[in-house]
């Protein structure tokens, strides 16, 4: 499809932040067909390996130990084939759905259901897959220098459940006001909860940021969305395990002192002048006051939250 568009010698497999190319680099190898005779045999052997379990490991294993294949390492990649947009393995284990334990028919035990199953539709091991032809992914989205290249090739399958991530008819599905708009218009906080979800390290997303920042001031609606994004992104930059962190053994500090100011933000005591200490797990937020709100009334409209929000904050302040 589209050969005339990329003849399969030029490309580049993730992006040029991650794959740098200097005048003395080696060529890229010529990108083959996913199923060509050798390709579909070496790809039987190996699902037929890992459905018959751990004899199929041993076999295997044996026999890459005798037969050690070094000479095409780093060098298979496949053209990227149009199967996968429907491709029933890919969308099986992007649901993550495990091996579904659940009670034995006695009640006393747990088992995996999914296990004969998952023996016969097994994840893909899929070869590096080239294809530089152009999509029409809206021009928002980062391109060529981020580590995912969304303008090549096809955009929704470069993340789990991408039909329903990146801008198109599934994610306007569930978000019913861009019914009949063009990926290209979506409203700059569609824009900005996008790329916080699938590219939150992206230039095109620190620029949406500080451009929605500006347009929340004074409109608390677009302020709670604004937060709830922020604080998405937060959670998953911070979602990397730190063993060196000790939160809950560390030694802790008591201190007193005389109340100076109390605000939203925290108190100010006068023994320590410049120094806010914060209440732990109060969140007085935008995002923290509708989320509060919701959970006592969750049958209220955007803009009823928001008059709440507003209503709330200054019986605070007052």
């Amino acid at each position: 499809m589209h050969e005339e568009d990329w003849d399969g010698k030029e490309y580049t497999l993730y992006s040029t932040r991650i794959e740098p190319k200097g005048p003395e680099a080696l060529p890229p190898p010529a990108p083959k067909d996913e199923f060509s005779i050798g390709n579909a045999l070496k790809k039987e052997a190996t699902i037929f390996a890992e459905y018959t379990g751990l004899y199929g490991f041993i076999a295997k294993s044996g026999y890459q130990g005798l037969f050690p294949n070094t000479n095409s390492l780093g060098k298979e990649v496949d053209f990227q084939g149009s199967r996968q947009i429907d491709n029933f393995s890919r969308r099986y284990y992007e649901k993550e759905l495990g091996a579904g334990i659940g009670p034995s028919l006695s009640g006393t035990e747990h088992f995996g259901y999914t296990e004969p199953f998952r023996r016969f539709v097994q994840r893909e091991s899929f070869s590096p897959q080239a294809n530089e032809i152009p999509n029409t992914a809206p021009s928002w989205l980062p391109g060529d220098d981020y580590y995912t290249n969304f303008h090549v090739g096809d955009p929704f399958i470069k993340v789990d459940q991408g039909f329903a991530r990146l801008p198109g008819a599934g994610y306007a599905a569930l978000h019913p006001d861009l019914k009949d708009v063009d990926p290209e218009d979506y409203p700059d906080i569609h824009k900005m909860a996008i790329l916080a979800d699938v590219a939150p390290y992206s230039r095109e997303y620190h620029n949406i940021r500080q451009r929605v920042a500006q347009q929340a001031k004074g409109n608390t609606e677009l302020e709670i969305e604004y937060e709830k994004i922020m604080n998405r992104v937060k959670q998953t930059r911070e979602s990397i395990i730190r063993m060196n962190d000790r939160h809950y053994t560390a030694p802790v500090d008591e201190i007193s002192g005389t109340v100076d100011d109390v605000s939203p933000g925290g108190v100010t005591l006068k023994e320590y002048p410049g120094r806010r200490f914060q209440f732990s797990s109060v969140g007085m937020s935008a995002a923290d006051l509708s989320a509060k709100i919701l959970g006592e009334n969750n049958d209220m409209t955007r803009s009823e939250v928001a008059r709440e929000v507003d209503r709330r904050r200054g019986a605070v302040q007052e």
